[in-house]
């Protein structure tokens, strides 16, 4: 394979796509898209209340495939973040917050398809959060559906990851999405587009979610 051969991702468009539910009714959100473009807020109307939003903190242009090595590197830099020692892409990540609530909740994170055109596996991504100015991987690796409407969850050690969120509190976690190198020839995903949802599910059956395109 050509480790030269850069893999073109569309450029970031976002979008609102915010529903919750609850049991067999429907609650509607209030969406807001700041003035950036890159973020996008939304609040439930339901008593126990939880939004999110997603800003890009770096969007790749021409992704090269790498290994999970890599990206924890490219991730945790100082300056360059989502870039290698050759300023190539190796990333695209994207900062997800979620707040609210009037008491504690316990979500579980996913990724889901709208859309893709890729043909492999290879889309892979990743969970980490920031503490004390270094970024942890709290997810292993999982592979982004290439089925429109497929769920991915945010996984460890093959069980869902579970995210407490206080009661009144923001939980920031930071979604990293690279092209997997393999050692055989990438060329089929020359090219491709995701639009997909970062989002969160409760215990009781609640969603929110935010959609834009990788």
């Amino acid at each position: 394979m050509e480790k030269t051969k850069k893999i073109v991702l569309s450029s970031v468009l976002v979008l609102v796509v915010i529903v919750i539910v609850v049991s067999s009714t429907y609650a509607f959100f209030r969406a807001v898209v700041n003035g950036t473009g890159d973020s996008v807020t939304g609040q439930t109307f339901e008593q126990s209340e939880y939004g999110v939003t997603a800003t890009t903190i770096y969007k790749a242009n021409n992704l090269i495939p790498v290994s999970e090595e890599t990206v924890d590197y490219s991730v945790d830099k100082d300056e360059d973040i989502c870039r290698d020692d050759y300023n190539r892409d190796v990333c695209t990540l994207i900062q997800v917050d979620v707040f609210g609530s009037t008491e504690t909740l316990t979500l579980y994170g996913f990724v889901k398809t709208s859309s893709s055109s890729y043909t492999t596996d290879n889309l892979k991504f990743k969970v980490y959060i920031l503490e004390g100015g270094v970024f942890t991987p709290v997810t292993d690796v999982a592979a982004v559906s290439n089925l429109n409407d497929g769920v991915a969850h945010f996984v460890k050690n093959n069980v869902n990851y579970a995210i407490l969120l206080p009661a009144n509190s923001t939980k920031s976690l930071y979604v990293a999405f690279w092209i997997n190198e393999i050692t055989a020839s990438q060329n089929a995903d020359q090219e491709k587009d995701l639009n997909c949802r970062i989002g969160f599910e409760g215990v009781g059956g609640s969603q929110v979610s935010v959609s834009f395109a990788v």
